[in-house]
């Protein structure tokens, strides 16, 4: 309630109390929110070493069917970390791992992190149409990042034949996403 402002007055720091105290006791939401939080600076000082802890807490966790979002979302979010170096050393390697088993499970977040890890080859041998075809994944799902990078992809002919109309096309629908 605290974090939303449901029915009180939003404060993060009383948020981050409680879902600490929750987190602390195995909850896989309550992980997976005070990992965002201390990513975010939110009630928390910002902190990536707390949130890849958090996170990975999260991530070990087994997901039965009505936790299984949060827990490709902490997949995600360790592949984001790792891609960055953000509390952790930066490793592309594990950066591909984590985000390839959260795409799997139809994360748009990790199938945009697939995308990059493709396109620039890191942790991975570069491949533009690995690239593409985790690009439009996520584009689908409306990722307005990968959109765009759908687009690009049409216009440079990288992974996928120049196509003007599909450019435009992945492009309009990027614009009417933001």
């Amino acid at each position: 309630m605290y974090y939303f402002g449901d029915h009180v007055k939003r404060n993060y720091k009383k948020a981050s109390y409680w879902y600490e105290l929750s987190a602390k006791q195995n909850d896989l939401n309550s992980q997976f929110t005070l990992g965002m939080m201390y990513e975010r600076g939110e009630g928390v000082e910002q902190n990536y070493k707390q949130s890849f802890y958090w996170y990975e807490l999260a991530a070990k966790q087994g997901f039965p069917e009505s936790q299984a979002s949060l827990h490709t979302n902490a997949l995600s979010a360790i592949a984001s970390l790792y891609q960055k170096g953000q509390g952790v050393a930066r490793n592309y390697q594990k950066a591909f791992y984590f985000a390839k088993l959260s795409a799997e499970q139809h994360c748009e977040i990790a199938q945009f992190i697939l995308g990059d890890l493709y396109y620039y080859g890191q942790g991975v041998e570069q491949n533009f149409k690995q690239s593409f075809y985790w690009y439009e994944l996520a584009a689908k799902q409306g990722d307005s990042r990968a959109q765009c990078n759908v687009a690009a992809a049409y216009i440079l002919g990288r992974g996928v034949e120049r196509n003007r109309e599909q450019a435009s096309y992945w492009y309009d629908l990027a614009k009417n996403e933001l």
